[in-house]
C-alpha cells in the first residue's frame, strides 16, 4: 500500500497478509490495480508485464501466489487485447 506524506513523497507500507523472505508483502490484487492505473494513465501505450515473483525459498506461498496473480492479471486485461 502507498500513503503520501508531507511534500507528496510516497511512503510504502506492507499490506496485511503473508510476507516473502525479503520482507515484502505478498499482495496479488496489486497486480490488477497497478496495471489498470498504468493503462488509464497511458491509454495509447501497450503494457507488457514480463516478470513477477515472490521471494519464497520454501515454496510456502508461491503456488497460490501464481494462481492468484494470474487471476488478477486476467481481470486487468479488460478492454485490451490480452
Amino acid at each position: 500500500m502507498i500513503q503520501f506524506v508531507f511534500l507528496g513523497l510516497p511512503q510504502f507500507s506492507v499490506p496485511p497478509g503473508p510476507v516473502g523472505d525479503d520482507g515484502r508483502g505478498i499482495y496479488p490484487p496489486g497486480t490488477e490495480r497497478i496495471l489498470r492505473d498504468t493503462a488509464a494513465r497511458f491509454p495509447l501505450i501497450p503494457i507488457v508485464m514480463t516478470e513477477n515473483g515472490v521471494a519464497d525459498a520454501k515454496d510456502q506461498y508461491r503456488p497460490q501466489f501464481i494462481v492468484d496473480t494470474l487471476s488478477y492479471l486476467d481481470k486487468a486485461k479488460v478492454g485490451h487485447d490480452g
